[in-house]
């Protein structure tokens, strides 16, 4: 994360930053005492209220998010999307479509939302993507990089950005299965005739 980091810190982005339990750590390492975290991978130190009642649901809650947003005043959100919690999935597949955040950054581990107000018109205008509009940070050029962000599209159901990630999988690795059946899953939600040729592909080398 430390790209993600290194371009906060650059672009001079306000807190309060709303983070992730998976990256809390290293963003005290590397912003304290500028700024302070959400949450760290200190469980201890936090009641167990605190992930019952807020924490995880406001991640499955966009209304209670933006309450809690009121309450914290959040002006950023620091995310790892590697998380794996199936809360952090739901709220990575809601964030992205919420026109009140817009994404100014991704990078094969993190990626890095602001609030849509007129404070951060500048850093949107330079930096602001969608769905349509990806601008995407290499940590390094690997296999495994390309799988962490193929994941991470394809987590928030943005499929057909996801495919040429996987076909870059594919590329170095023919027989990988896992990009082997999202291409087929994609290729057919897009009624591309490729589709019948990747599950074949599949079902030889998979099943």
């Amino acid at each position: 994360a430390s790209h993600a980091v290194d371009f906060l810190i650059r672009e001079k982005i306000p807190g309060p930053i709303f983070n992730n339990f998976d990256i809390g750590g290293y963003l005290i390492y590397r912003l304290y005492p500028r700024e302070k975290v959400f949450v760290d991978g200190r469980p201890e130190a936090y009641p167990a209220s605190f992930f019952r009642e807020e924490y995880i649901p406001m991640q499955e809650n966009p209304e209670l998010f933006h309450t809690l947003t009121d309450k914290y005043h959040f002006q950023t959100i620091f995310f790892s999307h590697t998380d794996q919690t199936p809360w952090g999935i739901t709220f990575l597949k809601w964030i992205v479509r919420q026109p009140d955040w817009k994404m100014v950054y991704l990078d094969d581990y993190a990626v890095i939302f602001v609030r849509n107000n007129p404070e951060n018109q500048t850093l949107i205008t330079k930096y602001g993507m969608d769905q349509k509009h990806l601008k995407t940070t290499y940590t390094e050029h690997t296999f495994a990089a390309n799988l962490r962000l193929a994941a991470f599209l394809a987590k928030v159901d943005w499929l057909e950005e996801s495919l040429p990630y996987v076909l870059l999988l594919l590329d170095e690795k023919p027989d990988y299965c896992p990009a082997l059946g999202i291409v087929t899953q994609i290729y057919q939600q897009l009624q591309n005739p490729a589709a019948v040729i990747y599950s074949q592909r599949y079902s030889q080398t998979c099943i």
